[in-house]
C-alpha cells in the first residue's frame, strides 16, 4: 500500500480518490456476506520486535507486545456514498460499520494463536475490542494513514475502504461458497464505482 500510494502520487497531479475494496475478518458485530466500512476509521497494529517473546518473563512485563496506533479517519464525503451504495445493494443490516484495524501480520498481529510461536497475543482481540474495533486486515490503515498526510493542499488525496466479510472470528465461521463470494466481489466493486461516480470533485480529479 505504502509503495502503491507514494508511486501514483509523484506522477500524477490533481486530486487523487482511491477506496481500497477487499477483504476482512469480523471480530465484533459483522457476519459472513456483510461489507465493512469503516466510517470511524482504521488503526494500526504492529508487533513490537523488541519484546522479548521467547523470555519466560515475557508474560509479566509491563512492555506491550503490540503496539495499537490512534485511527486515521477515512474521507467523510467518500465514506458516506459508500455506506449509502452498501444500504442500497444489500440492506441496512448487512453493512458493518465502525473501526477496522490494519496489522503487519495474518497471524500474531491479528490475534490468532499459535502452539509453534512465542506470540504472547491471546489478549490482543480484546485489547481491540476495548478500541471498537469491529473488523481487521492488513492495508487500510496505511491508506488513510497516507492520505492525511499528503503535503500538498492542492492536490490532496481522498481515500476510504469497503471490506466483504470473508471470517467471522468470534464464531469461527468463514465464506467458503464460491459463488456468493463472486457476487460479493461484483457488488463491493459495483458500491466502490457509485461511491466514486456520486461524489462531486475538482475537474482535475485522479481516480483509482
Amino acid at each position: 500500500m505504502d509503495f502503491f500510494v507514494r508511486e501514483v502520487r509523484a506522477v500524477v497531479k490533481g486530486t487523487l480518490v482511491v477506496i481500497r475494496v477487499g477483504t476482512c475478518g469480523a471480530i465484533s458485530g459483522g457476519g459472513i456476506g456483510m461489507l465493512a466500512i469503516p466510517d470511524q476509521g482504521s488503526l494500526m497494529v504492529q508487533r513490537n520486535y523488541d519484546f522479548p517473546f521467547s523470555s519466560e518473563l515475557a508474560a509479566s512485563l509491563d512492555e506491550e507486545p503490540y503496539m495499537i496506533s490512534k485511527a486515521c479517519l477515512p474521507h467523510k464525503k467518500l465514506t458516506e456514498s459508500l455506506i449509502k451504495e452498501a444500504c442500497l445493494q444489500l440492506g441496512q443490516e448487512s453493512v458493518l460499520r465502525g473501526v477496522n484495524a490494519s496489522s503487519d501480520s495474518f497471524y500474531s498481529s491479528q490475534g490468532r494463536p499459535s502452539g509453534e510461536f512465542n506470540d504472547v497475543n491471546g489478549k490482543l482481540v480484546q485489547k481491540l475490542l476495548a478500541r471498537g474495533v469491529t473488523s481487521l486486515e492488513m492495508e487500510t490503515g496505511q491508506l488513510l494513514h497516507l492520505a492525511s498526510n499528503a503535503s500538498d493542499p492542492s492536490s490532496p488525496i481522498w481515500a476510504s475502504a469497503v471490506h466483504i466479510v470473508v471470517a467471522d472470528r468470534p464464531n469461527n465461521e468463514f465464506l467458503t461458497n464460491l459463488e456468493h463470494r463472486t457476487r460479493l466481489d461484483q457488488c463491493a466493486a459495483r458500491v466502490a464505482l457509485e461511491a466514486l461516480i456520486s461524489v462531486p470533485v475538482e475537474s482535475s480529479v485522479n481516480v483509482l
